[in-house]
Protein backbone atom coordinates (compact mmCIF):
# COMPACT_ATOMS: atom_id res chain seq x y z
CA UNK A 1 0.00 0.00 0.00
CA UNK A 2 1.53 3.73 -0.63
CA UNK A 3 1.21 4.87 2.63
CA UNK A 4 3.56 7.43 4.05
CA UNK A 5 5.20 7.41 0.59
CA UNK A 6 6.66 10.12 -1.43
CA UNK A 7 4.33 10.90 -4.45
CA UNK A 8 4.56 10.58 -7.27
CA UNK A 9 6.00 6.59 -7.23
CA UNK A 10 8.61 5.78 -10.54
CA UNK A 11 7.01 2.80 -12.10
CA UNK A 12 10.03 1.88 -13.51
CA UNK A 13 11.77 1.40 -10.31
CA UNK A 14 8.90 0.14 -8.46
CA UNK A 15 9.98 -3.85 -7.35
CA UNK A 16 6.45 -4.95 -7.31
CA UNK A 17 4.73 -3.38 -10.17
CA UNK A 18 2.23 -5.87 -10.29
CA UNK A 19 1.11 -5.78 -6.85
CA UNK A 20 0.66 -2.06 -7.46
CA UNK A 21 -1.65 -2.58 -10.66
CA UNK A 22 -3.33 -5.17 -9.29
CA UNK A 23 -3.99 -2.66 -5.88
CA UNK A 24 -5.15 -0.09 -8.45
CA UNK A 25 -7.53 -2.43 -10.32
CA UNK A 26 -9.13 -3.61 -7.26
CA UNK A 27 -9.90 -0.16 -6.07
CA UNK A 28 -10.45 2.29 -8.89
CA UNK A 29 -12.94 1.76 -11.16
CA UNK A 30 -12.31 0.60 -15.00
CA UNK A 31 -15.14 2.76 -16.72
CA UNK A 32 -14.37 1.35 -19.65
CA UNK A 33 -15.55 -2.08 -18.96
CA UNK A 34 -18.62 -0.55 -17.05
CA UNK A 35 -19.40 0.99 -19.99
CA UNK A 36 -19.18 -1.84 -22.11
CA UNK A 37 -21.13 -3.82 -19.52
CA UNK A 38 -23.86 -1.85 -19.61
CA UNK A 39 -23.96 -1.83 -23.08
CA UNK A 40 -24.32 -5.70 -23.27
CA UNK A 41 -26.82 -5.06 -21.07
CA UNK A 42 -28.61 -2.72 -23.41
CA UNK A 43 -28.22 -4.90 -26.36
CA UNK A 44 -29.62 -7.78 -24.35
CA UNK A 45 -33.02 -6.06 -23.92
CA UNK A 46 -33.11 -4.31 -27.27
CA UNK A 47 -35.77 -6.28 -29.31
CA UNK A 48 -35.29 -4.35 -32.31
CA UNK A 49 -32.04 -6.38 -33.04
CA UNK A 50 -33.84 -9.79 -33.01
CA UNK A 51 -35.35 -11.93 -30.35
CA UNK A 52 -32.25 -14.07 -29.98
CA UNK A 53 -28.47 -13.57 -29.42
CA UNK A 54 -27.38 -14.65 -33.12
CA UNK A 55 -30.00 -12.57 -34.84
CA UNK A 56 -29.09 -9.08 -32.69
CA UNK A 57 -25.17 -9.79 -32.97
CA UNK A 58 -26.11 -10.47 -36.86
CA UNK A 59 -27.78 -7.11 -36.98
CA UNK A 60 -25.00 -4.97 -35.22
CA UNK A 61 -22.32 -6.87 -37.82
CA UNK A 62 -24.38 -5.53 -40.61
CA UNK A 63 -24.24 -2.36 -39.54
CA UNK A 64 -20.72 -2.20 -38.53
CA UNK A 65 -20.18 -4.00 -42.30
CA UNK A 66 -21.88 -1.00 -44.39
CA UNK A 67 -20.10 1.78 -41.47
CA UNK A 68 -16.43 0.50 -41.68
CA UNK A 69 -16.21 1.18 -45.54
CA UNK A 70 -17.23 4.33 -45.19
CA UNK A 71 -15.02 5.31 -42.37
CA UNK A 72 -12.11 3.91 -44.39
CA UNK A 73 -12.70 5.49 -47.70
CA UNK A 74 -12.86 8.92 -45.68
CA UNK A 75 -9.91 8.18 -44.17
CA UNK A 76 -7.95 7.37 -47.71
CA UNK A 77 -9.62 10.85 -48.65
CA UNK A 78 -8.34 12.83 -45.94
CA UNK A 79 -5.09 11.82 -46.16
CA UNK A 80 -4.96 11.99 -50.33
CA UNK A 81 -6.87 15.17 -50.41
CA UNK A 82 -4.72 16.86 -47.76
CA UNK A 83 -1.03 15.84 -49.24
CA UNK A 84 -2.31 16.52 -52.86
CA UNK A 85 -3.31 19.91 -51.45
CA UNK A 86 -0.36 20.61 -49.37
CA UNK A 87 2.18 19.40 -52.32
CA UNK A 88 -0.32 21.27 -55.20
CA UNK A 89 -1.33 17.84 -57.04
CA UNK A 90 -3.26 17.42 -59.81
CA UNK A 91 -7.34 19.40 -59.59
CA UNK A 92 -8.79 15.95 -60.40
CA UNK A 93 -7.12 14.14 -57.05
CA UNK A 94 -9.03 17.80 -55.07
CA UNK A 95 -12.24 17.21 -56.25
CA UNK A 96 -12.29 13.03 -55.49
CA UNK A 97 -11.19 13.62 -52.39
CA UNK A 98 -13.56 16.41 -51.85
CA UNK A 99 -16.74 14.46 -52.92
CA UNK A 100 -15.71 11.75 -50.43
CA UNK A 101 -14.93 13.79 -47.66
CA UNK A 102 -18.42 15.73 -48.13
CA UNK A 103 -20.33 12.63 -49.09
CA UNK A 104 -18.90 10.12 -46.13
CA UNK A 105 -19.39 12.46 -42.83
CA UNK A 106 -23.21 13.02 -44.18
CA UNK A 107 -23.82 9.57 -45.14
CA UNK A 108 -22.66 8.64 -41.72
CA UNK A 109 -24.91 10.93 -39.96
CA UNK A 110 -27.64 9.55 -41.64
CA UNK A 111 -27.05 6.15 -41.07
CA UNK A 112 -27.01 7.37 -37.70
CA UNK A 113 -30.69 8.97 -37.51
CA UNK A 114 -32.03 6.41 -39.73
CA UNK A 115 -30.40 3.20 -36.81
CA UNK A 116 -30.68 5.45 -33.80
CA UNK A 117 -28.70 3.93 -31.13
CA UNK A 118 -27.46 1.27 -33.13
CA UNK A 119 -25.34 3.33 -35.37
CA UNK A 120 -23.42 5.83 -33.31
CA UNK A 121 -21.26 8.81 -33.62
CA UNK A 122 -18.86 8.22 -30.51
CA UNK A 123 -18.38 4.76 -28.84
CA UNK A 124 -15.97 2.77 -26.73
CA UNK A 125 -13.08 1.17 -28.27
CA UNK A 126 -14.41 -2.84 -28.57
CA UNK A 127 -18.00 -1.40 -28.51
CA UNK A 128 -20.26 -4.01 -30.58
CA UNK A 129 -22.39 -0.91 -32.29
CA UNK A 130 -21.30 0.64 -35.46
CA UNK A 131 -19.53 3.45 -35.11
CA UNK A 132 -19.21 6.57 -37.41
CA UNK A 133 -17.54 9.06 -35.39
CA UNK A 134 -13.97 8.43 -36.65
CA UNK A 135 -15.49 9.24 -40.10
CA UNK A 136 -17.06 12.72 -39.56
CA UNK A 137 -14.29 13.58 -37.46
CA UNK A 138 -11.29 13.23 -39.83
CA UNK A 139 -13.55 14.19 -42.81
CA UNK A 140 -14.78 17.41 -41.25
CA UNK A 141 -10.73 18.20 -40.04
CA UNK A 142 -9.16 17.75 -43.62
CA UNK A 143 -12.29 18.98 -45.37
CA UNK A 144 -11.51 22.65 -43.70
CA UNK A 145 -7.94 22.03 -43.61
CA UNK A 146 -7.93 21.71 -47.55
CA UNK A 147 -10.07 24.51 -48.33
CA UNK A 148 -7.93 26.46 -46.18
CA UNK A 149 -4.73 25.63 -47.99
CA UNK A 150 -6.55 26.57 -51.70
CA UNK A 151 -5.30 29.85 -52.72
CA UNK A 152 -8.67 31.09 -53.96
CA UNK A 153 -10.53 34.21 -52.46
CA UNK A 154 -14.42 34.29 -51.67
CA UNK A 155 -16.09 37.42 -51.97
CA UNK A 156 -19.00 39.10 -49.76
CA UNK A 157 -20.33 37.72 -46.96
CA UNK A 158 -22.73 34.89 -48.42
CA UNK A 159 -19.70 32.48 -47.69
CA UNK A 160 -20.36 33.28 -44.11
CA UNK A 161 -24.01 32.83 -44.17
CA UNK A 162 -23.92 29.63 -45.68
CA UNK A 163 -21.80 28.05 -43.50
CA UNK A 164 -23.45 29.03 -40.26
CA UNK A 165 -26.84 27.95 -41.83
CA UNK A 166 -25.36 24.02 -42.99
CA UNK A 167 -23.15 23.93 -39.42
CA UNK A 168 -26.06 24.25 -37.53
CA UNK A 169 -28.39 21.85 -39.39
CA UNK A 170 -25.50 19.29 -39.05
CA UNK A 171 -24.43 19.92 -36.04
CA UNK A 172 -27.62 19.80 -34.84
CA UNK A 173 -28.54 16.36 -36.25
CA UNK A 174 -25.70 15.35 -34.45
CA UNK A 175 -26.67 16.46 -31.35
CA UNK A 176 -30.19 14.50 -31.88
CA UNK A 177 -28.73 11.73 -32.38
CA UNK A 178 -26.61 11.21 -29.28
CA UNK A 179 -28.85 13.45 -26.99
CA UNK A 180 -30.13 10.24 -25.40
CA UNK A 181 -26.36 9.81 -24.07
CA UNK A 182 -25.54 13.17 -23.68
CA UNK A 183 -28.76 13.59 -20.97
CA UNK A 184 -27.17 11.36 -19.09
CA UNK A 185 -24.30 14.61 -18.13
CA UNK A 186 -26.66 17.53 -18.29
CA UNK A 187 -25.32 18.45 -14.80
CA UNK A 188 -21.34 18.21 -15.72
CA UNK A 189 -18.96 19.50 -17.71
CA UNK A 190 -19.07 16.93 -20.30
CA UNK A 191 -21.94 18.16 -22.14
CA UNK A 192 -20.20 21.39 -22.61
CA UNK A 193 -17.11 19.98 -24.32
CA UNK A 194 -19.44 17.30 -26.46
CA UNK A 195 -21.78 20.67 -27.79
CA UNK A 196 -18.11 22.37 -28.23
CA UNK A 197 -16.27 19.78 -30.33
CA UNK A 198 -19.76 18.60 -32.22
CA UNK A 199 -20.09 22.74 -33.21
CA UNK A 200 -16.23 22.75 -34.40
CA UNK A 201 -16.22 19.79 -36.60
CA UNK A 202 -19.46 21.30 -37.75
CA UNK A 203 -18.59 24.27 -38.98
CA UNK A 204 -15.18 22.71 -40.34
CA UNK A 205 -17.14 20.24 -42.30
CA UNK A 206 -19.93 23.17 -42.91
CA UNK A 207 -17.31 25.33 -44.20
CA UNK A 208 -15.18 22.90 -46.28
CA UNK A 209 -18.73 21.70 -47.99
CA UNK A 210 -19.60 24.69 -48.77
CA UNK A 211 -16.33 26.17 -50.29
CA UNK A 212 -15.38 22.95 -52.54
CA UNK A 213 -18.96 22.75 -54.16
CA UNK A 214 -18.81 26.66 -54.84
CA UNK A 215 -15.34 26.67 -56.51
CA UNK A 216 -14.41 22.91 -57.69
CA UNK A 217 -17.95 22.74 -58.94
CA UNK A 218 -18.19 26.07 -61.15
CA UNK A 219 -16.99 25.45 -64.33
CA UNK A 220 -18.55 28.96 -65.85
CA UNK A 221 -16.50 31.51 -67.34
CA UNK A 222 -14.46 34.05 -65.51
CA UNK A 223 -15.64 37.60 -65.71
CA UNK A 224 -12.56 40.23 -65.99
CA UNK A 225 -11.95 43.76 -64.23
CA UNK A 226 -9.27 46.33 -63.59
CA UNK A 227 -7.85 47.10 -60.03
CA UNK A 228 -4.36 48.63 -59.03
CA UNK A 229 -2.26 46.96 -56.45
CA UNK A 230 -1.79 48.85 -53.07
CA UNK A 231 0.15 46.43 -51.34
CA UNK A 232 2.24 43.51 -51.07
CA UNK A 233 3.01 41.17 -48.78
CA UNK A 234 4.87 37.40 -48.13
CA UNK A 235 4.27 35.27 -45.20
CA UNK A 236 6.45 33.54 -44.04
CA UNK A 237 4.99 30.06 -42.37
CA UNK A 238 6.34 26.81 -41.52
CA UNK A 239 5.01 24.85 -44.94
CA UNK A 240 6.90 27.63 -46.66
CA UNK A 241 6.23 31.63 -47.81
CA UNK A 242 2.11 33.04 -49.09
CA UNK A 243 2.23 35.37 -51.30
CA UNK A 244 -0.15 38.15 -50.69
CA UNK A 245 -1.38 41.02 -52.82
CA UNK A 246 -3.79 43.95 -51.75
CA UNK A 247 -5.80 45.48 -54.64
CA UNK A 248 -8.07 48.37 -54.66
CA UNK A 249 -11.87 48.17 -55.08
CA UNK A 250 -12.97 47.17 -58.39
CA UNK A 251 -16.38 46.02 -60.05
CA UNK A 252 -16.76 43.14 -58.21
CA UNK A 253 -15.85 44.60 -54.96
CA UNK A 254 -16.65 47.67 -52.91
CA UNK A 255 -13.63 47.26 -50.77
CA UNK A 256 -9.96 46.25 -50.78
CA UNK A 257 -9.02 41.91 -51.01
CA UNK A 258 -6.29 40.95 -49.86
CA UNK A 259 -5.31 38.26 -52.25
CA UNK A 260 -3.14 35.02 -52.17
CA UNK A 261 -0.90 34.68 -55.90
CA UNK A 262 1.46 32.10 -56.98
CA UNK A 263 4.96 33.04 -56.26
CA UNK A 264 6.00 33.35 -60.43
CA UNK A 265 2.71 36.24 -60.34
CA UNK A 266 3.57 37.98 -56.59
CA UNK A 267 7.20 38.38 -58.43
CA UNK A 268 5.84 40.23 -61.39
CA UNK A 269 3.84 42.99 -59.59
CA UNK A 270 4.52 46.32 -58.29
CA UNK A 271 2.49 48.51 -56.02
CA UNK A 272 0.76 51.34 -58.44
CA UNK A 273 0.70 48.43 -60.99
CA UNK A 274 -2.63 47.55 -63.08
CA UNK A 275 -3.73 44.40 -62.67
CA UNK A 276 -6.40 41.91 -64.16
CA UNK A 277 -8.44 40.00 -62.18
CA UNK A 278 -10.72 37.14 -63.08
CA UNK A 279 -13.95 36.44 -61.02
CA UNK A 280 -16.31 33.28 -61.46
CA UNK A 281 -19.83 33.27 -59.97
CA UNK A 282 -19.35 30.25 -57.85
CA UNK A 283 -21.60 27.57 -58.01
CA UNK A 284 -23.89 28.85 -55.20
CA UNK A 285 -23.70 32.43 -55.69
CA UNK A 286 -20.43 33.20 -54.36
CA UNK A 287 -18.54 35.35 -56.04
CA UNK A 288 -14.77 33.53 -56.10
CA UNK A 289 -11.27 35.24 -57.84
CA UNK A 290 -9.75 32.48 -60.15
CA UNK A 291 -7.14 34.55 -61.36
CA UNK A 292 -4.70 37.61 -60.65
CA UNK A 293 -2.61 38.97 -63.91
CA UNK A 294 -0.67 41.82 -64.74
CA UNK A 295 -2.14 44.29 -67.15
CA UNK A 296 -0.37 44.07 -70.35
CA UNK A 297 -0.45 47.51 -71.99
CA UNK A 298 -1.35 47.90 -75.72
CA UNK A 299 1.58 47.57 -78.25
CA UNK A 300 1.65 50.90 -79.41
CA UNK A 301 1.21 50.69 -83.35
CA UNK A 302 4.09 52.08 -85.56
CA UNK A 303 3.10 55.65 -87.31
CA UNK A 304 2.08 55.92 -90.38
CA UNK A 305 4.68 57.00 -92.64
CA UNK A 306 5.26 60.12 -94.49
CA UNK A 307 3.92 60.48 -97.85
CA UNK A 308 7.31 60.82 -99.68
CA UNK A 309 8.89 58.14 -97.76
CA UNK A 310 7.55 55.22 -99.20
Amino acid sequence: YLVDRELPVNLGNFESRERLYEWFRARVPDLDQQELAEEAREIREDQSLGLTAGEKAARLAELRRVVRPINWSVYVAAAAGTANAVFGGPYAVRVAAACVLIVGPFALLMLAIAHPGHVRLGSREGSAYADGYGGIFWGGLMLGLMSLMDPHTLLGEEFHYWTAAVAAGFGGLWLYTEWVRLAEHLRSYVIVLAVLGVGFFSALWAGGTIYQLNTAADFSAAAWGESRVSELRRRHTRGGDTYLVTVEPWSASRVPVELEVSRATYRTLRVGMRVEIGVRPGLLGIPWVDEVRPKLSPTPSAPPTPPGKR
